[in-house]
């Protein structure tokens, strides 16, 4: 909510090997699982003192590559399995509201796994409490790993099974959330130097951030 890029990128970066070519001229071809995600945050205004002192701060908290970073994806609205709500704040169950007179909103997606899946996992079956139905290429995260939807196997009433890339990251039991309202991605900075800041006159500057993900 401070320093917030004008562009963010979200790119797939695959990993391939390939043998070599038999005299027939076949090439055979794999995926490895060394794919990662590249993530870009473009044009990132840094205008006021307090931004210049947030990014002198995050600069020597991440440290470079030592500091492994929880980052936000962004994506437009109409590119998430959002419900449409006008429905105002609700109160407690007993009709009360906080101090502040806030109230609850439910969620505009509410997407759960409705079977376990193991790390290295490509497919799941998920049942949708709020939201329209599941498409490729929508993105969501479990416990802060991102993922986007590569196929819709099957459907049936509120549950879909799809597959996804990249493979799991890591085991989640049948219960866990998908998050596909605001999804997120454990990366590193792709270099040392990527929070170098070079300010025009010492106070204004539009850098460009480069993260890679730590699958670990």
């Amino acid at each position: 909510k401070v320093l917030i890029p004008r562009n963010a990128a979200v790119d797939a970066a695959p990993q391939t090997l390939a043998g070599p070519a038999a005299l027939s001229g076949f090439r055979q071809t794999i995926s490895s699982p060394a794919a990662v995600w590249l993530i870009t945050y473009e044009q990132i205004p840094v205008v006021t003192i307090d931004d210049r002192l947030a990014w002198r701060a995050l600069q020597v908290l991440i440290e470079g590559r030592a500091t492994q970073i929880i980052l936000p994806v962004f994506d437009r609205d109409e590119l998430k399995p959002l419900a449409f709500s006008d429905a105002a704040p609700g109160p407690h169950s007993d009709g009360a509201y906080f101090s502040d007179g806030s109230g609850y909103l439910t969620w505009r997606s509410h997407v759960v796994l409705t079977a376990s899946i193991i790390r290295g996992a490509t497919q799941l079956a998920a049942q949708r409490i709020a939201g329209p139905a599941l498409q490729p290429g929508q993105h969501f995260s479990i416990a802060n790993r991102l993922y986007r939807i590569s196929r819709v196997v099957s459907e049936s009433g509120s549950v879909a099974t799809v597959t996804f890339w990249p493979p799991a990251r890591e085991a989640a039991s049948t219960g866990a959330v998908l998050n596909f309202e605001t999804p997120r991605a454990t990366v590193r900075l792709v270099d040392d130097k990527g929070m170098d800041l070079n300010l025009g006159l010492g106070r204004h500057a539009a850098p460009t951030v480069r993260f890679i993900e730590d699958p670990y």
